[in-house]
Formats: structure tokens, C-alpha cells, sequence
């Protein structure tokens, strides 16, 4: 549709006029081109538009879990961690269930700002509702871990992986290393590196230059 086709390319001042005349007329506006707008928000890194959509689509009964998604991404990307945290709280009190991409938003906002404790929360919560968590939800978990300064945790969170079913990978490894390196603990950079190695050989990565320059 040509609402799809402006918001792809970035159009948010054309989508948003052409849903502001659909509104003056009266015409039903679907939940797609509701998110359709607020994606097109998220992804310019446009948090206070994005969350107006949302609040629009909520009073209109048409705001899904990718709307909600989108704009905890969005508050995530702009370091808002407790706005990102509060849409996740509005949207369990809308009956509208979470799924992996919203938990991982909000435990990426924990990230930004370095704070893992209420990263780990989340993640504990999100394994209370039985939502199975994906890499990029480790590799969140483990960047909240060495922003905090926490190598140690940083370290656990990657060994917990496998049981989990996931494998690491070169982001995995890569910030732990770093981490390492930031706190002066150059060992255990290396040791971690050569599982790295390790691992890499087996799934035929080869460690990135950003590790070796840890």
C-alpha cells in the first residue's frame, strides 16, 4: 500500500498527513497503518511521535503487541529506559502479552544505561511468562553486564547460553573481552579468547578484529 511504501522509505511527515485526513473523514484506520506509522517513528529514533501514535492507536482499541513493541525499541534507542519500562508495565495492564522482541527492547534500553540489575529482572520475568529468550536477548544482557563493570556477571551470562540452546556469538564473546580489557584483566581476555577460537572453529566464525584489539 502506499502508506507501506512512504513509511518504508522514511516518508513519516506523508504517512502522518495522510492518517490525519483519514481521521478528519471519519474513515476507519486499521491497526497495520497504525503501525506502520509507528515503526516508521521507531526506526528515525522519533520516541515522543511514536509514543503519540501509540496513545492514538490505544484509545482507537487498535494498538497490538507491535505497537507496543515498536515504541519500547524506540524509547530503548533514545537511552528512556523507565518510559521504555512503563510501556511494557501499560501493556500488561492492557491485557496485550509481551513477546521476545518487547523484552528484548526493554532489557536493550537496561543496556544503553548500563544498568544489568534491572536487566537481569526483566529477564527473569520475561522466563516467568515462559517466553523463551534469542541471542541478541543474551548479547543484551551481557553489554548491561560490562557497561555496568561487571565482568564477572558479564562472564556468567555468557556461559549460560548453551543451556539455553545458544550458542555465542562473535558480539557474545566480544564484549566480554572488551569488558575484560576495560577493567585491566588482560588473562582473562585471552582466556575467553581462545574459547572463542574454539568455538569459532567449530562453527567456521572467525573472531572479529575487535576482539583481538580488546
Amino acid at each position: 500500500s502506499l502508506v507501506h511504501a512512504m513509511a518504508k522509505v522514511g516518508d513519516t511527515v506523508g504517512v502522518e498527513r495522510i492518517v490525519v485526513r483519514m481521521e478528519a473523514v471519519k474513515q476507519e484506520i486499521s491497526t497495520v497503518i497504525y503501525n506502520a506509522l509507528i515503526s516508521a517513528y521507531s526506526r528515525e529514533g522519533d520516541a515522543s511521535r511514536a509514543e503519540h501514535w501509540l496513545r492514538v492507536s490505544i484509545g482507537c482499541s487498535k494498538a497490538d503487541v507491535a505497537s507496543y513493541s515498536a515504541v519500547i525499541h524506540a524509547c530503548a534507542k533514545a537511552n528512556m529506559l523507565s518510559k521504555a519500562e512503563a510501556w511494557l508495565e501499560s501493556m500488561s495492564r492492557s491485557r496485550v502479552e509481551a513477546n521476545v522482541v518487547t523484552y528484548n527492547s526493554v532489557i536493550n534500553a537496561c543496556a544503553r544505561c548500563g544498568d544489568a540489575r534491572r536487566a537481569e529482572e526483566w529477564f527473569e520475568r520475561m522466563r516467568r511468562q515462559r517466553i523463551a529468550p534469542a541471542l541478541s536477548t543474551f548479547n543484551s544482557l551481557i553489554n548491561a553486564c560490562a557497561k555496568g563493570g561487571d565482568v564477572t556477571r558479564a562472564a556468567y551470562w555468557l556461559r549460560s547460553m548453551p543451556k539455553f540452546g545458544i550458542a555465542p556469538d562473535g558480539v557474545s564473546y566480544g564484549t566480554v573481552i572488551h569488558a575484560c580489557a576495560v577493567q585491566h584483566k588482560p588473562a582473562r581476555a585471552e582466556k575467553f579468547l581462545e574459547q572463542m577460537c574454539v568455538d569459532c572453529a567449530a562453527s567456521k566464525e572467525q573472531p572479529s578484529a575487535f576482539c583481538y584489539n580488546s
